[in-house]
């Protein structure tokens, strides 16, 4: 190696070292900003926590009085006020509604009492009649009675109306409260 190889060895090694310092300089300068930013979010993260402590403290009030109580500090905010405050909440108005629905119906006049029923004379109990009937594909006449009963089909309505009469007559023989 002869001089001028010398030479031009130090001048590169002293460009190299200038290099390192300027990218030492920009590392510290880089390390300064990134140290900057995590005390920014460690101050940020200080400040969410107490937030929620504080919400934590809000939250155990208001489910204490109004909903349940059965979480734990580490559980989410929004599954906090979702299942242990409005599912108790929406029970609590249902229940709050029907109370009051309640109250309304016991308020509002109540109709007259209604008496007992008139008792019906027995022309009115053993009103006849006499209605068309088709029963497997014939047709014919039947005697129907307010009382319930009604005849065995007839082929002429002459016939049905005279086994009404018949019936007519024969609870006009019964005695008092006798069968229909």
């Amino acid at each position: 190696m002869n001089r001028a190889d010398i030479e031009r060895a130090k001048k590169a090694n002293r460009r190299e070292r200038e290099k390192l310092v300027e990218l030492r300089a920009e590392l510290d300068a880089y390390a300064r900003k990134i140290d900057a930013e995590a005390l920014r979010n460690a101050r940020n993260r200080t400040a969410w926590v107490r937030e929620r402590e504080a919400a934590i403290v809000a939250l155990r009030a208001l489910t204490a009085r109004f909903g349940a109580t059965g979480w734990s500090d580490d559980t989410p905010l929004a599954e906090i006020l979702e299942i242990f405050l409005r599912e108790p909440l929406e029970d609590m108005v249902m229940r709050v509604n029907r109370h009051m629905d309640r109250l309304r119906d016991e308020t509002r006049p109540k109709p007259p009492p209604i008496g007992p029923p008139r008792p019906l004379r027995a022309s009115q109990l053993h009103e006849l009649e006499i209605v068309p009937v088709s029963e497997q594909g014939v047709h014919g006449y039947r005697a129907a009675c307010a009382c319930g009963w009604r005849s065995t089909r007839c082929g002429r309505e002459a016939d049905a109306v005279e086994r009404g009469g018949n019936h007519r007559a024969y609870l006009a023989n019964q005695p008092a409260g006798g069968g229909a």
